[in-house]
């Protein structure tokens, strides 16, 4: 009985691993698509009121957006990339917001790619 439970579970793993249905939760970062459904959840997270409070999901993708671009900035500051410096971290977000509303045609690379060169023009335009 334990060993068809653990190869029940086990194959119900690899149907999800094999479909990517993993990669559609909220908290999960991989592509363009995801950095733009978390960014508009950050948006609505901001806008949110005393009167209407965000839902658990949009403040986890919330969180989960703010958390990835930090960790992008951060980590290209440490390593001396040509990044703005000492910038609060909301105009980081409102930065990569932007690129990721102007460029839709960008969503189809990789979220750290996205966030990475939205950063690299903000600089080279400063």
């Amino acid at each position: 009985m334990k060993r068809g439970a653990i190869v029940c579970v086990l194959g119900l793993f690899l149907v999800v691993l094999s479909t990517g249905l993993y990669a559609h939760q909220p908290g999960v970062i991989e592509n363009g698509y995801q950095l733009r459904d978390a960014w508009e959840a950050y948006q609505r997270y901001m806008n949110a009121d005393a009167t209407h409070r965000p839902s658990m999901e949009t403040s986890l993708q919330a969180g989960t957006f703010m958390g990835y671009v930090v960790a992008v900035y951060d980590s290209m500051r440490e390593r001396g990339a040509d990044v703005p410096n000492n910038l609060p971290y909301n105009e980081v977000f409102k930065m990569v917001g932007r690129f990721i509303d102007d460029r839709p045609d960008e969503l189809n690379r990789r979220a750290f790619q996205i966030v990475r060169t939205a950063l690299a023009e903000f600089a080279r335009r400063r």
